[in-house]
């Protein structure tokens, strides 16, 4: 994706975010931390990164002094910008029983959206520097469904900031606990192109089906269509005649990564291995 849509896709989610949760409303407590994390470094090279970016990282304040300091330097309003430049921090805000979506900042232009849009440059902000804890991130792949179900739950528990994980609620396949990989001929879909036309295809061969299921993904190539199903159960004496088992049922699937954001330093290693989640991290 283009990282200029992508931040003004970003943007675009200000709108309908609730007055309780803008920056100007925050009245910070002790505990409170104030985290800075980076959303477009996967869209650019080092070469194009920005400098702050490459000196500080996603980082997070939890100084008191500092967060009211660094509030009150919002009090220059000024106009949306004609475009952003693609350079942006997200910010939340991050205590032991909440998280809050404040603002924006977009580093080149040096304007910060939270409730209005406001002047804020960048030298003001490194004022606060040493004040800066680093976070590191984790791009984490589970290997089962129940590895990701525990290890999310394990994750927001020693409060990590994890994102992408909506996705894959949304998907349905937390829902379920195994995967099928089911394979038919090409030939039997007429225009493979057409993702919509594949999916209620899909459905419809597989309407006899009498539980739970989840279309989970499909693949092509010359010949053949591998379907994903998500299930609780086994389908090998539920399909077609049409249909046959690639990949048996079984927990083990290629989920796509979620960003997890270490504010509290907790060994990931460690916490995952005394749980038995089964992962891996992927650049």
């Amino acid at each position: 994706m283009n990282r200029l849509l992508f931040i003004a896709l970003l943007f675009s989610t200000l709108v309908s975010c609730d007055s309780s949760n803008l920056f100007e409303k925050v009245d910070f407590n002790d505990g409170d931390k104030l985290v800075f994390k980076y959303m477009n470094e996967d869209f650019i090279t080092p070469e194009e990164d920005h400098e702050f970016h490459k000196k500080n990282g996603h980082f997070y304040i939890s100084d008191v002094n500092a967060l009211n300091s660094l509030k009150g330097l919002l009090k220059e309003k000024t106009n949306r910008p004609s475009e952003n430049s693609g350079f942006a921090y997200m910010i939340t805000l991050v205590s032991e029983d909440k998280s809050l979506f404040l603002g924006m900042y977009d580093l080149q232009k040096e304007i910060l959206f939270s409730s209005s849009y406001y002047k804020l440059r960048i030298e003001d902000i490194e004022k606060f520097s040493d004040k800066f804890i680093p976070i590191e991130k984790y791009n984490i792949q589970f290997q089962t469904i129940p590895s990701l179900k525990k290890g999310v739950e394990l994750l927001k528990q020693n409060n990590f900031e994890v994102e992408h994980y909506q996705k894959i609620i949304e998907s349905g396949l937390a829902e379920f606990n195994g995967m099928t990989t089911i394979k038919t001929t090409r030939l039997e879909f007429h225009n493979i192109e057409n993702v919509n036309s594949v999916e209620k295809k899909i459905k419809e061969d597989l309407k006899s089906i009498n539980f739970e299921y989840k279309l989970a993904g499909f693949s092509t190539d010359m010949d053949s269509v591998e379907i994903q199903i998500a299930s609780n159960q086994d389908l090998a004496n539920s399909l077609p005649s049409n249909y046959v088992i690639f990949k048996p049922y079984n927990e083990t699937v290629e989920l796509f990564p979620i960003e997890a954001y270490n504010i509290e330093n907790v060994d990931l290693k460690n916490l995952f291995r005394n749980n038995n989640i089964k992962y891996k991290l992927v650049d």
